[in-house]
């Protein structure tokens, strides 16, 4: 139990350090930045490092908080002229500041951008006030020393503690199984568990309005400043797509009609790349595989978009 907890505040402050990491890195003076990657767990495990660019993505991150480091991005680097939204077909209905991962808005997002967005605050101050200055106190012991280590040891926690097979999402029973040992019957179980989750989410249609217009701030943002804005909804595993119920496709076909109101293009990966068990970690996670093969993609895409830029 403790193991876990202090692991858990290893990924909560790898998350906070790596943003704060690229967020400096394009606020740098001569730095080469062009293009913008952000979005969720999608962006972040589904695309290795690509040149000239930063990756604003990280686990359950939302639209809302997508966008909003995004601008933060743009309004100190003038040379960015590429943004892409990664995302998934259900990603529209999410709201990060009321779902149960809410904790990353007091963990991340707050100390990096001031803004709890529709986090209800008094659940933050209802514990006692001595209660809360001992949390204060090693909260700031913890992240002293664990700054340390991030700085000395960088390498350590993004290669080895912050892996795709680490922190991959396992909804199947025997944990240290990976996605490729299981058999038909046990994906095929692990996909409707997981399909299930994402299905849950479309009953927020006010968050999805809510995000529809951050989108088209951020599209008109990016339109102003000659910046093409890109979608792409990243695949998912074949057991995912086939444990989807009619009502969830049909609105995802209608979701990405909205959505293509509010970028220059969107690409669903689901309809156009073949991918096998061994490119995924688990039912809607990218592999060390996949992600390479989805960074070549993006890399054509940087490519061909300098192609056809307008100077």
């Amino acid at each position: 139990m403790i193991t876990k907890k202090i692991i858990n505040t290893f990924d909560q402050r790898w998350d906070y350090y790596y943003l704060d990491r690229q967020l400096k890195k394009n606020n740098a003076k001569n730095n080469s930045i062009e293009t913008l990657i952000s979005g969720s767990s999608y962006g972040i495990f589904g695309i290795e490092p690509v040149m000239n660019s930063i990756n604003l993505s990280l686990p359950s991150q939302d639209i809302y908080y997508s966008c909003k480091l995004v601008r933060k991005a743009l309004d100190n680097n003038n040379k960015i002229n590429k943004v892409l939204l990664c995302i998934g077909y259900y990603t529209i209905y999410c709201d990060l500041s009321k779902s149960s991962e809410n904790w990353r808005i007091n963990e991340v997002y707050y100390p990096l951008l001031k803004d709890r967005h529709n986090q209800n605050i008094d659940e933050i101050v209802k514990k006692k006030w001595y209660i809360k200055f001992v949390e204060t106190v090693l909260k700031k012991l913890i992240n002293g020393i664990l700054h340390i280590f991030f700085m000395v040891k960088q390498q350590y926690f993004d290669q080895v503690l912050h892996t795709r097979k680490r922190r991959r999402f396992v909804v199947w029973e025997d944990v240290k199984s990976t996605w490729i040992q299981l058999d038909h019957i046990k994906k095929d179980e692990a996909a409707k568990k997981r399909v299930s989750m994402h299905e849950k989410q479309l009953k927020h249609s006010e968050s999805k309005q809510e995000n529809l217009l951050e989108l088209k701030l951020l599209y008109e943002e990016c339109h102003m400043r000659n910046i093409k804005l890109d979608i792409f909804i990243f695949p998912f595993t074949k057991e995912y797509i086939n444990n989807m119920s009619e009502f969830f496709r049909k609105d995802s076909l209608f979701v990405i009609e909205q959505l293509k109101k509010n970028c220059d293009n969107i690409t669903d990966f689901n309809k156009i790349l073949n991918l096998n068990a061994i490119d995924f970690v688990d039912c809607d996670h990218l592999s060390n595989l996949g992600a390479k093969k989805m960074t070549e993609i993006v890399n054509s895409w940087i490519k061909e978009n300098e192609k056809n830029r307008i100077f």
